[in-house]
C-alpha cells in the first residue's frame, strides 16, 4: 500500500521488482493526487509516471489498485 503514487516505487523498488518475478503482486495507492497538482503541471502526469516505473519493476497495470481519495482527507 502506497499513500502517493510514487512512494512504492522509491521506497521498495528493488523489492517489487524482485516479487514481480516470482508472483502476482498488488499495489493500493490512496490517491493519484491529481488536486493537488501545483499549477502547470499536467492531472494525467503523475498517473502516466506512475504507469511507467511500475511497468519498469514488473508491476501489471491491472494489479494497480487506486481507492482515488482526496489529498489529506482519508476517510
Amino acid at each position: 500500500m502506497a499513500p502517493h503514487v510514487d512512494d512504492a516505487e522509491y521506497g521498495c523498488g528493488g523489492t517489487i521488482s524482485k516479487l514481480c518475478k516470482n508472483s502476482d503482486l498488488f499495489c493500493v495507492t490512496f490517491s493519484f493526487a491529481e488536486k493537488s497538482l501545483t499549477e502547470g503541471f499536467v492531472k494525467e502526469d503523475l498517473k502516466l509516471e506512475m504507469f511507467q516505473a511500475s511497468d519498469t519493476l514488473g508491476l501489471k497495470r491491472e494489479n494497480i489498485i487506486n481507492k482515488d481519495y482526496e489529498v489529506r482527507e482519508f476517510p
